[in-house]
């Protein structure tokens, strides 16, 4: 199974974390196989579990359980490892990820506050959207203001460097 992993066109690389979980106090132990540094991504702010549908260049994927990671910098999306094919500690295996330079977010799909949306903006124009349904609109909502910080947070950065030169 790992040989399928490194005949990707990522080198992953293992990281064993401790990481709080926003909101609870509770330690959360994951397996996270990531090509990088998962500590320069800054805090972490949010993680949850999201049924994804993903869309790029027209064409949509099936949905697809992700564990979702909403970073300082980045946000992960990774793919819950299975119990039942003998992994016996809880994991995540990256499968995309969308930098926050290049993030972009829908508040809603179709008036449903359960449903949101993550775009990211490829160097050719391009856009990839990630439409992600969560198990309330409360925990959504949540994920949609925390990124709208982020990106205010990261425009008001940019402007006030703009400003100084």
């Amino acid at each position: 199974m790992w040989a399928d992993y490194k005949a990707s066109r990522y080198v992953f690389t293992a990281a064993f974390q401790l990481v709080r979980y926003k909101k609870t106090t509770m330690l959360h132990l994951f397996m996270f196989v990531y090509q990088g540094k998962i500590t320069a991504q800054g805090k972490l702010l949010q993680q949850d579990t999201f049924t994804v549908i993903e869309q790029d260049s027209g064409f949509l994927s099936r949905a697809k359980e992700r564990r979702v990671f909403l970073f300082e910098q980045l946000v992960i999306f990774s793919e819950p490892i299975d119990r039942k094919k003998g992994f016996s500690i809880p994991g995540y295996i990256f499968k995309s990820s969308i930098k926050v330079s290049c993030l972009g977010v829908e508040p809603s799909v179709d008036g449903d506050d359960a449903r949101f949306v993550l775009t990211s903006r490829n160097p050719d124009g391009s856009v990839v959207r990630y439409q992600l349904q969560g198990s309330s609109g409360e925990i959504c909502r949540g994920w949609v203001n925390d990124v709208v910080q982020i990106l205010e947070s990261q425009r008001n950065f940019l402007n006030g460097n703009v400003n100084n030169l």
